[in-house]
């Protein structure tokens, strides 16, 4: 089945969803699942796991390609594998590796993400100039550029003045001369950088992460972003009850649970569903 341009495949799902929410996927070996240990992958069945929980409360999928390396070969063919059971759920995969090289490095990152992983979107660092992503310009694909991102170290380079404005708004004004595939990363734990990022580029897709763990304001956040935002959560869904092999966070912090959920609903997926509430109501 031909699938639609990466895009417009987000935002169509975000009109039948009604939600910006995106899935991370940061896989730790202490969360892999016992029943997933005794089976092919691991990898794969903790991934599987949580699409299954989330898949029609989602936009797309955003798989961390750093977690999947660590594990060797047999976490990068997880990672292969969770890309294309998400594509057999209808979900968009951002893959989330940060990739940033000229040349002929460039070409074979690009080919590595798109045709061996499988992927939709790439998120780029784009230090190296316009050569360096090029390459990754396919027709149907998306690419997000690290803009300002949600570290508290970020402010080191990102702020600093050049030809009188801040670098990470240069970037921004830059790359939508790139083309109209070109999306950013905008850390949600900056909302006056994502405010000022949509002054730059109106119409430019924003993934913003920051929300969950790191504390971004999910209310604060959708009122400046506007339109065209995909918001990923990773750990604040991963470490809910069910998804992790050992729970590492307390009961009570899941003992809430969304007016919508009804006692028969798994928590994990009652834990989701109440993310994507937030998502859907924020300002959309």
């Amino acid at each position: 089945m031909e699938r639609l341009p990466f895009f417009q495949w987000v935002a169509q799902r975000q009109r039948d969803l009604q939600t910006w929410l995106c899935l991370g996927l940061d896989p730790r070996p202490a969360w892999l699942l016992d029943d997933g240990r005794a089976g092919d992958n691991p990898w794969f069945a903790w991934g599987r796991r949580l699409l299954d929980a989330t898949a029609d409360v989602i936009c797309c999928v955003k798989p961390n390609v750093a977690f999947y390396e660590a594990g060797g070969l047999q976490g990068l063919e997880g990672l292969r594998a969770t890309v294309a059971y998400a594509h057999e759920r209808g979900l968009p995969v951002i893959l989330d590796a940060k990739r940033g090289d000229i040349g002929s490095t460039a070409e074979a990152y690009a080919r590595a993400c798109y045709e061996w992983l499988g992927a939709d979107a790439v998120t780029l660092n784009p230090y190296l100039g316009r050569d360096a992503v090029e390459p990754f310009l396919r027709d149907g694909r998306g690419v997000f550029l690290l803009c300002h991102t949600s570290n508290p170290s970020a402010q080191e380079f990102q702020t600093l003045v050049a030809a009188g404005r801040p670098l990470y708004e240069l970037v921004a004004e830059r790359a939508m001369s790139w083309g109209s595939q070109i999306g950013l990363v905008v850390g949600a734990t900056y909302p006056e950088a994502v405010e000022r990022v949509r002054h730059v580029a109106p119409y430019a897709w924003l993934l913003l992460p920051g929300v969950g763990a790191q504390g971004g304001d999910p209310a604060r956040v959708a009122q400046v972003a506007g339109s065209r935002a995909i918001v990923p959560v990773s750990r604040a869904i991963a470490t809910a009850p069910e998804s992790v092999r050992q729970p590492t966070t307390s009961p009570a912090r899941h003992s809430g649970r969304s007016a919508s959920c009804k006692p028969s609903v798994p928590p994990l997926r009652c834990h989701v569903r109440a993310h994507s509430t937030v998502w859907a109501s924020s300002g959309r």
